[in-house]
């Protein structure tokens, strides 16, 4: 993991002009500066990835879904009230990177984090219920180590908080390297297996794998229905598939997710498989980091096609999804909440629950990361 937090010291840029002749091209004026690219962003250890960036915003007509014609009213919170540590509705989670082994470890830390979590900016109608926890800051060969983590997924689970191992780097997603996912997967049940208090456990494992992130990612297109490496697609639904199994034969009723970009669906031999009926993932988080209500909701634009909550609820129909918004400092500044502030991220988040609570595959939202949001402005 420290290797894959290193990553994140650097700009990656891959320029892509594609067309297609059975699709059409829409590219917003406002969208330019992040059109025909997909771009890593990444500034210090804290920060993650903050991908917003579609390689095209190439789509076939026939997706289109229209958007919602109701009257905007009054913004009105909505609280998780129904949440249980197993439960994949209603969830409102975030990521927590580099500050995962002092919130374990350190009391006063600690303190501070559940405080925050239970009402973020002292809005308790906004509170946290699943934290992706970073899952290799920890020595489980140390048993001080995992005596405190065990506390600490303990107290946890009392305050209605799902935690979930956190790991991932684009690089597993190389031939050679697709075991290093399934270590973290047989780490995390053996740790689970320790136990018999169920509240001492984790909930999961969280894959931050990204593997358009890996290198030759548009190379190698020929055997799949997609214009991306076949080689890379295929070592990365193994890993998939392999922690799964992992999982289920551990019997220890944890969760599978993953990490993808907003115009994931694009990729399209990754995307039919972990939307269908026999996904290896028990839910998905999207990174849907984009800044306003129109984009976060509808895309690219706000044109309802490609990115944002309706279009990628419309292209899967049977595996639930959480849209997470960024809050650290970007750029572009289009792609994240950080000017905006807390308030304006949870009113666009609380317009998503009003406007998609009712389809069964928006399971929530989810903000990118604890070390930024919580000195984010009000």
């Amino acid at each position: 993991m420290m290797n894959f937090m290193n990553k994140r010291l650097s700009t990656t840029m891959v320029v892509m002009a594609l067309s297609f002749l059975s699709m059409i091209i829409l590219i917003p004026a406002c969208e330019a500066k992040r059109s025909f690219s997909f771009t890593k962003y990444r500034t210090t250890k804290n920060t993650t990835s903050a991908i917003s960036t579609a390689p095209v915003t190439t789509v076939v007509a026939s997706q289109t879904i229209q958007p919602t014609t109701q009257t905007i009213s009054p913004v009105v919170a909505v609280s998780p009230s129904n949440f249980t540590p197993t439960s994949l509705t209603n969830i409102s989670s975030m990521w927590v990177w580099s500050e995962s082994a002092g919130i374990v470890t350190d009391a006063t830390k600690q303190a501070e984090f559940f405080s925050f979590v239970n009402a973020p900016h002292s809005n308790a109608g906004a509170k946290i219920n699943r934290i992706y926890l970073n899952g290799d800051s920890f020595d489980y060969t140390n048993s001080s180590n995992k005596t405190a983590l065990r506390a600490f997924l303990k107290s946890a689970h009392d305050q209605g908080i799902a935690v979930e191992y956190l790991t991932g780097d684009s690089n597993w997603v190389i031939t050679g390297n697709e075991n290093q996912a399934i270590v973290r997967c047989n780490k995390m049940t053996a740790f689970n297996a320790e136990t018999s208090d169920a509240r001492e456990r984790y909930d999961g494992i969280h894959l931050d794998i990204e593997p358009y992130l890996a290198p030759g990612w548009t190379s190698n297109a020929s055997a799949g229905t997609d214009i991306y490496n076949d080689e890379t697609e295929k070592n990365y639904l193994n890993i998939l598939s392999n922690c799964k199994t992992v999982l289920k034969n551990s019997g220890q009723n944890t969760t599978l997710s993953a990490d993808i970009p907003t115009w994931f669906a694009q990729a399209s031999d990754i995307w039919s498989v972990i939307t269908s009926v026999s996904s290896p993932l028990d839910y998905i988080t999207v990174m849907n980091y984009f800044d306003t209500e129109a984009t976060f909701l509808y895309g690219y634009g706000g044109q309802n096609i490609t990115g944002g909550i309706g279009p990628n609820i419309k292209a899967n129909v049977n595996v639930p999804m959480v849209f997470g918004a960024e809050t650290s400092q970007q750029d572009p500044a289009s792609i994240t909440f950080f000017e905006e502030g807390f308030n304006a991220m949870e009113n666009v988040f609380t317009r998503a629950k009003q406007t998609f609570g009712n389809n069964q595959n928006f399971a929530g939202v989810a903000i990118h990361h604890y070390g930024a949001v919580k000195n984010l402005k009000n």
